[in-house]
């Protein structure tokens, strides 16, 4: 490699891909309100369905819309005492967690997002949860509608099959997805827990088994197995093998990415795979990246190989793959050609140019005005210079004339 780039990226580029305080401090309000609003919905939902000595079940319509009080009759005596034993636990997952969260490049239509898992501890029949996913859609969606309206700005979005989406404003929104998770189960294990006296902030995440975790579809019949947990730990996992270089180069590709596409492109996920899977290779060789500068060209170099060969789930390969997904063949060619230009840019970053300032104009065209302009962060590789360095002419030897006279 011709050019060091490490300090311009670690020092400065990564500075200026911090989300901003204040959206983060609004997106922890807003988190912290929106988890009071479902326990709170839960609870008037407890007390709106009671039994009776003969275990017949009264419904107060006072405390629940009419809509939701019509599919509580709807359920059988077990249903209704397996709602009733519902209480919602909470744990954030994605970006913030995995700390690879980068400001939007492009706002809007880019937003920075906090997911928030809402988790159902709920009794199970046949290895699936016993309370109908739309239930519990009806109850969550009723109290995020009502939070929307009670808070100037914020709007409800419920086009995702995967989750419900409180958009905050044009930078910022909170995704909350539903899971089930078995009430017996975790009831055990929580006890357990608090009679060997330990407890921490992440034990409801510890108490899940990635095997039954469920999580709802709004445009499938039924769950589907589903544990977010499983990529938080995988990635955090390959930090402590080989640093946190991982986690930063995982954020500069993901800057590439909303640079250079305002909307779509290779997900985060994809990215993160990529990233470990050319780490894992190098690892392979018995050598490690010196900085950044060396990883981060190596990783755009692979990407278009990665991507045109697929990516599959890091988790499980009998999962759909990463990459491609939901993509049509003229998408997926787009992103191939900019994941191929990215790798020439960085060649020609950081092995062809003529000077820093040149290496400098390369990589603000491959991230945008994101990637700061300081040439003087930018150094020539020992081993660049050993190549540029003329050899020194040495004198000749003396030899002195030993024939005789």
């Amino acid at each position: 490699m011709k050019y060091d780039a490490h300090k311009l990226l670690a020092q400065q580029f990564l500075s200026r891909l911090e989300p901003d305080p204040e959206d983060v401090a609004e997106l922890k309000a807003a988190k912290t309100l929106i988890r009071n609003t479902i326990r709170d919905a839960f609870t008037q939902t407890h007390q709106s369905v009671t039994p009776d000595q003969h275990g017949r079940f009264f419904i107060d319509e006072s405390k629940i819309s009419p809509h939701l009080a019509e599919s509580i009759r709807k359920l059988d005596s077990s249903q209704k005492e397996a709602l009733r034993q519902t209480k919602p636990k909470f744990a954030p997952q994605g970006s913030f967690v995995y700390k690879t969260a980068n400001s939007p490049c492009h706002a809007p239509p880019q937003q920075i997002d906090f997911d928030d898992g809402v988790y159902l501890p709920t009794d199970l029949f046949e290895d699936k949860p016993i309370v109908s996913k739309d239930l519990f859609f009806k109850i969550v969606n009723d109290s995020l509608i009502k939070l929307c309206d009670s808070n100037s700005g914020w709007e409800f979005d419920d086009s995702k099959p995967t989750c419900e989406r409180i958009i905050l404003d044009n930078k910022k929104h909170i995704d909350v997805p539903l899971y089930a998770i078995p009430r017996k189960k975790y009831e055990e294990m929580a006890q357990a827990i608090n009679k060997s006296h330990f407890r921490d902030a992440s034990m409801e995440k510890k108490l899940l088994d990635s095997k039954n975790v469920f999580m709802a579809m709004r445009n499938k019949e039924h769950w589907i197995k589903s544990d977010p947990k499983q990529i938080s730990q995988w990635f955090i996992g390959n930090i402590m093998d080989y640093g946190e270089i991982v986690r930063r180069i995982s954020r500069y590709m993901k800057a590439w990415r909303d640079y250079v596409f305002k909307k779509g492109g290779p997900s985060s996920i994809t990215l993160m795979a990529c990233v470990v899977k050319t780490f894992e290779e190098q690892a392979s060789r018995g050598t490690i990246f010196k900085n950044d500068s060396e990883a981060l060209l190596c990783c755009a170099n692979n990407l278009y190989s990665q991507l045109s060969s697929g990516v599959d789930s890091p988790i499980d390969e009998t999962e759909p793959a990463l990459f491609p997904r939901n993509i049509d063949d003229d998408e997926q060619n787009i992103i191939l050609g900019k994941a191929s230009e990215f790798g020439m840019l960085l060649k020609s970053a950081l092995l062809n140019a003529s000077s820093s300032q040149e290496a400098n104009q390369k990589l603000l065209a491959a991230f945008g005005s994101r990637m700061p302009f300081i040439p003087s962060l930018i150094t020539t590789t020992a081993a660049a210079i050993v190549r540029q360095s003329k050899p020194r002419p040495q004198p000749q030897p003396e030899v002195k004339n030993m024939s005789g006279g």
